[in-house]
């Protein structure tokens, strides 16, 4: 059996009066002697002063059985769950000790938390306890859920989820969408939907399971702002043209200028002053105008039509500052990629700051405050042509909407929204407010040390309801009811997060053993030593 100790004193002290208490009874039990005491008495006497300070000592070390990890934690659980449930965790985590959430008072053993529906008084017993959290595994159980709560309209949702499933094969969509289903397996699952919402305002889209509704996806669609599409090219291709009957179609600015020669451009379009987003092939990085539009933040550059992917990368990090390295995947002329496309056989490899596209096909990074990226694709065409639209949508869609550059005014925030809890939300615009008023309440905006046309300020809202902050966003608080489990979540992670820790670790659970045993034997040796010169 193993123990360790928890002295009400310092050790020093501890073996101070142990050597002091020692020292007067072997002093006592010499004078004894010096008296002619028989030897047999002696030995007696100092086997009941050794029981004595024995129970002393372990009173003031105060010893605890170190436990099991069976016996060292305990199932705390949620009323109202369903048994089968209890003892599945019961038996999975072989705890021996369940008790209701109502029931628990703290002590000395690891705490399994088990439930998603929970409230800050029910949760006070284990606010400065280090505790682990279990989320019942049910089908359409939500662990992590999240979404843009504000886009332009024509730009892609992106929805991040871990969902629970307990089929071997089931669906997972978003309602009234295009390209928003996801196959599910048995267990958590983890992945993105990717949609594009239509309509304008506040929008409403259900995220089913097997058709089963799961939660309504709430978020705000603002007006889609001007751009302007610039293709500066030394010859257009196929590849390029199908891109620029695509941005039209999708009602976008368009221009173009093509340098056949010195003396011969082409040119098409107008050139508003809007957004711009630059696509050149590699002979035009040496272009002052481009790396001008690039440094000076007004535009995104990409970089299509490449050839030769080393040189061109080279030629980029030396350009704008950025880190684009590529590496050679195959000796064949292309490389095909899941979805049918073409790329060259080069990949990019993994760097600090880059997103990575398409597997690897294409690279973004920001040059100062503009993003740049390059591309290996080399037929994306096809796809359209053979009236696979909806690939061809979402390759390009997600790639023009990383890239597009900062609006002059811009919402920025992270759904779900949960009541009773903050949330941050980001303002960019050319003229910035110190508070924002609405409802009854005031927002109180921080300015960014980097960025002076970025705001940022925590919103909190008490009641599940639309609010409207301004007449171009608003955005839903989800309350108890709508996603229990993330209010779950959000509330342990606080309590958590204010925890005190025990320092000490988790290594040192034990039982305690009661301090009344040792009382008890220091009564019962000291009354011996009373007692047995009486009886002689």
């Amino acid at each position: 059996m193993i123990f360790h100790y928890q002295p009400l004193v310092s050790w020093p002290f501890f073996f101070g009066i142990l050597a002091i208490l020692w020292l007067i009874g072997m002093a006592s039990f010499y004078f004894q002697w010096k008296k002619r005491t028989k030897a047999g008495r002696i030995v007696l006497r100092m086997l009941f002063f050794f029981g004595f300070v024995t129970c002393l000592s372990l009173l003031v070390l105060r010893p605890q059985r170190k436990l099991a990890p069976q016996e060292r934690q305990i199932l705390v659980y949620e009323d109202g769950l369903d048994k089968a449930t209890v003892d599945f965790w019961k038996d999975t985590l072989k705890t021996r000790r369940t008790v209701a959430l109502s029931k628990y008072k703290p002590g000395m053993e690891k705490v399994i938390l088990l439930g998603d529906n929970f409230d800050r008084a029910a949760l006070y017993p284990l606010k400065d306890l280090d505790f682990q959290w279990i989320l019942p595994e049910r089908q359409g159980g939500i662990r992590a859920l999240s979404w843009k709560g504000f886009l332009r309209k024509g730009e892609v949702q992106r929805l991040a989820f871990e969902v629970f499933s307990e089929k071997e094969k089931s669906t997972l969509a978003v309602s009234g969408a295009k390209h928003d289903s996801t196959s599910l397996k048995k267990g958590w699952n983890t992945g993105l939907l990717e949609f594009y919402p239509s309509g304008l305002g506040q929008a409403e889209f259900p995220l089913t399971l097997d058709k089963d509704t799961l939660v309504s996806v709430r978020f705000f669609i603002g007006a889609a702002s001007p751009k302007k599409y610039h293709f500066q090219l030394g010859f257009p291709g196929a590849e390029t043209r199908m891109l620029e009957s695509w941005l039209r179609e999708k009602g976008e600015t368009v221009s173009e200028e093509i340098k056949l020669s010195r003396e011969t451009v082409l040119q098409s379009g107008n050139s508003a002053n809007t957004l711009q987003v630059l696509l050149v092939d590699p002979a035009q990085l040496g272009l002052r105008s481009v790396q001008d539009a690039v440094k000076s933040g007004n535009a995104a550059l990409i970089v299509v039509n490449v050839a030769q992917p080393v040189e061109t990368a080279k030629n980029l990090n030396r350009l704008f500052g950025t880190d684009f390295q590529v590496e050679q995947s195959t000796q064949n002329e292309s490389r095909t990629l899941k979805n049918v496309m073409e790329a060259l056989p080069y990949f990019f490899a993994e760097r600090a700051g880059q997103k990575l596209l398409q597997e690897r096909s294409i690279a973004i990074q920001y040059a100062g405050s503009s993003p740049v990226a390059m591309s290996l694709v080399s037929a994306s065409y096809p796809l359209a042509l053979q009236g696979k639209t909806g690939e061809y949508d979402l390759i390009w869609g997600e790639l023009f909407g990383l890239l597009e550059p900062d609006e002059s005014h811009a919402w920025r925030m992270e759904a779900p929204l949960l009541t009773g809890f903050s949330k941050e939300l980001q303002l960019m615009a050319d003229s910035l407010p110190e508070q924002l008023a609405w409802e009854a309440d005031t927002l109180t905006w921080s300015r960014s040390p980097v960025n002076p046309y970025l705001v940022s300020g925590s919103l909190q809202v008490e009641d599940s309801t639309w609010v409207r902050l301004d007449s171009g966003f608003s955005v839903f608080a989800y309350g108890k009811d709508d996603l229990p489990s993330l209010q779950a979540a959000a509330l342990i992670h606080e309590i958590q997060q204010s925890a005190t820790q025990n320092p000490t670790g988790e290594s040192k659970l034990g039982n305690p053993i009661s301090p009344w045993i040792w009382m008890v034997g220091m009564l019962l040796f000291l009354g011996l030593l009373w007692l047995e010169p009486k009886l002689s």
